[in-house]
């Protein structure tokens, strides 16, 4: 009978071991997610603020999000809103997460990123969805007083 208990509580604990090691594998994989998007927010965000032209954002941009603002009026607006709002100070501070999924459907990710230029404090917003397991912004939108007038 002792056989028969040792045997089924080897067992049950591996059971255990292997499901533990499922979800710490699952975490690792969405913080890895999360973090990977986290950082392309920033980088475009400052890229496109800081270089003549915003390769990250750009090449990063999904297919759809192009469609809607075409790479050149995107361009265009990003070098309006640098003459009007002086060169970038600093990212203040970044807030959001990814909605990670699994199987078919697509994770998505928002962030706000405070920004601090020389004639004004803005902010920006960035949506991003995962593509063949490739972060793609969907949307990045800009916003300060100074560009309200």
């Amino acid at each position: 009978m002792s056989l028969i208990r040792r045997s089924t509580a080897v067992i049950i604990c591996l059971a255990l071991l292997a499901v533990i090691l499922v979800l710490v594998l699952a975490i690792l994989q969405a913080n890895r997610l999360d973090n990977t998007a986290q950082e392309l927010a920033i980088a475009a965000t400052q890229e496109a603020f800081e270089t003549e032209y915003p390769t990250t954002l750009i090449e990063n941009s999904h297919p759809d999000y192009q469609a809607i603002i075409p790479p050149q009026e995107l361009l265009r607006y990003i070098e309006s809103a640098k003459r009007r709002l002086g060169p970038l100070k600093s990212i203040a501070a970044i807030r959001g997460s990814a909605e990670l999924s699994g199987g078919q459907t697509a994770s998505s990710a928002e962030f706000e990123l405070d920004l601090d230029f020389q004639n004004s404090p803005a902010s920006v917003n960035i949506g991003m969805e995962t593509v063949d397991e490739r972060w793609l912004i969907t949307a990045f939108r800009l916003s300060a007083e100074l560009l309200r007038n």
